[in-house]
C-alpha cells in the first residue's frame, strides 16, 4: 500500500467523522452523500448536499469540506424553497414556450396570434434569452428590445409598438410559468420600452368632405364602398371589418357588438358595443341577413393587402392619401365622436382601448366648421347637408 502525501494526510485529519457509515442518507428532504466513498477524494470537499424543490421537482446541490457547514446551507436552502424565495435549476424558455403554445391552442386562440407569439419568443431566444431564471434576464431583455430590427430591412430599428408586442409575448410566457408555479415572480417586472413621443409620426385624419366622398352614392357600385362606409361610421379596425358578422348587429337597439368567433378574436380579446349611426342603419338594414360573415370574399386578403385595397379605393374616389391609410378612418371617427360631445370614456370603450392615454393619442383637432349643424347626440351627418344656423 502506498503512503499518502503530507498534504493529503492533513486533509484527512481535518475531516469530521461521518454521522453514519452509509454513503448516502436523507434528512427531511436533504440528501447527504459521502463523496469519498462514492467517487473518491476530490478538492478536499467530502460532503455533498442536495436539496429538493417540491414544486419544480428539481435539486440544488453543493459540496462542503465540513459537514456542519453543509447541513446549515442545506437547511437554509430548504427554507428558501418552502418560502418561495427562489427556484432550483434552470428554466429553459423553449420548454415553457411549447407548453404555452399548447395552452393557447387549447383555449382557441387564432393561428395568427399563436404564430406571432412563437416568432417573438424565438427571436428572444436567438438574442440570448434562454433561461427564465437567469439573474441577467432584465439586462438581456432591454438589450434585445433596443437592438430589434426589421427582417426585410436590417438597417432600420423596429417601431416602439413592435417592441411592445415582442415584450408582451415574452411576458406572457413568464406569466404562464408563474401560473404553473415554475416561477415565483415576474422576472421582467419594471422592464418597459423606451417611448419618445417626439419620434412618433402623427397620423393625419380624413376631413368631413373626404369622408363624404367615401360614402357618397356616386361610388355605390364599387365593391369597396360598403366596407368604406363601415370604416367611416364605426371606426373599426380593418381586421374587424373582415370578420364582421351579421349576427353582431342589433337594429332595434342601434348597437353593434364585436364578439369573438371560432376562427377569430378581437384585439386583446376585448368584446365591445358600438353605437350604430342612423345613416349606416339606412344603408345596411335593407340588405341585412340573419347570420353569416358580411364580407366573405374579404378572407382572401392577408396582412397589409387589405390596407392597400382600401387605399386603392380612396384613390378611385379622388382622395389625396398624403400617406394616410385605412386606419386613419379610425382616428377620424374617434376625433369626430369626441368633437360632437361624446365623452372620452365612452369613446374609449367603443374603440376597445385599454386606457384613456391610448384614446387621447387618437384625438386630433377638429375645426368647428367640419361639424357645424351636426346634432349633439353622437350622430354623423355624412350623407346629408347639415342644417345651417
Amino acid at each position: 500500500m502506498t503512503e499518502s502525501s503530507p498534504a493529503t494526510a492533513a486533509i484527512i485529519e481535518a475531516q469530521p467523522e461521518a454521522p453514519a457509515t452509509e454513503a448516502r442518507r436523507t434528512y427531511d428532504g436533504i440528501i447527504v452523500s459521502d463523496r469519498w466513498v462514492e467517487k473518491g477524494r476530490r478538492e478536499g470537499k467530502r460532503w455533498r448536499f442536495r436539496v429538493r424543490d417540491t414544486r419544480t421537482k428539481r435539486y440544488r446541490s453543493k459540496a462542503f469540506a465540513e459537514y456542519d457547514k453543509g447541513m446549515a446551507w442545506a437547511r437554509s436552502q430548504r427554507a428558501r424553497f418552502q418560502a418561495g424565495l427562489e427556484m432550483a435549476g434552470r428554466l429553459p424558455v423553449s420548454q415553457v414556450l411549447e407548453d404555452f403554445i399548447e395552452d393557447l391552442t387549447r383555449r382557441g386562440l387564432t393561428p395568427k396570434h399563436i404564430h406571432d407569439v412563437r416568432v417573438h419568443v424565438e427571436q428572444a431566444e436567438k438574442a440570448g434569452i434562454r433561461d427564465l431564471r437567469s439573474p441577467d434576464l432584465k439586462v438581456m431583455a432591454r438589450r434585445w428590445l433596443s437592438s430589434c430590427v426589421y427582417m426585410r430591412n436590417p438597417t432600420r430599428a423596429v417601431a416602439p409598438k413592435t417592441q411592445i408586442n415582442k415584450l408582451r409575448a415574452l411576458k406572457a410566457v413568464i406569466h404562464f410559468a408563474m401560473a404553473n408555479d415554475w416561477l415565483d415572480r415576474d422576472v421582467l417586472f419594471g422592464v418597459k420600452v423606451a417611448y419618445d413621443p417626439a419620434k412618433v409620426r402623427v397620423r393625419e385624419i380624413f376631413s368631413v368632405d373626404e369622408l363624404r366622398m367615401m360614402v357618397g352614392e356616386a361610388h355605390r357600385e364599387d365593391q369597396a364602398w360598403l366596407p368604406a362606409c363601415i370604416l367611416a361610421y364605426l371606426g373599426l379596425r380593418i381586421g374587424e371589418v373582415r370578420a364582421l358578422d351579421w349576427s353582431w348587429f342589433d337594429w332595434k337597439g342601434r348597437r353593434l357588438t364585436i364578439r369573438q368567433k371560432a376562427d377569430w378574436a378581437p384585439k386583446f380579446h376585448r368584446e365591445r358595443a358600438i353605437t350604430l349611426m342612423d345613416e349606416l342603419v339606412a344603408i345596411m338594414e335593407p340588405i341585412a341577413q340573419a347570420r353569416g360573415t358580411v364580407f366573405p370574399w374579404m378572407t382572401r386578403f392577408k396582412g397589409s393587402a387589405l390596407s392597400h385595397w382600401f387605399s386603392a379605393y380612396f384613390a378611385r374616389v379622388g382622395i389625396d392619401r398624403r400617406g394616410r391609410a385605412a386606419h386613419c378612418c379610425r382616428h377620424s371617427w374617434i376625433s369626430l365622436r369626441a368633437a360632437i360631445g361624446v365623452s372620452t370614456v365612452t369613446v374609449k370603450h367603443e374603440a376597445g382601448h385599454g386606457s384613456l392615454e391610448t384614446t387621447e393619442r387618437y384625438l386630433h383637432l377638429v375645426p368647428p366648421g367640419w361639424i357645424e349643424g351636426w346634432p349633439k347626440d353622437g350622430q354623423f351627418w355624412l350623407r346629408r347637408e347639415p342644417a345651417k344656423g
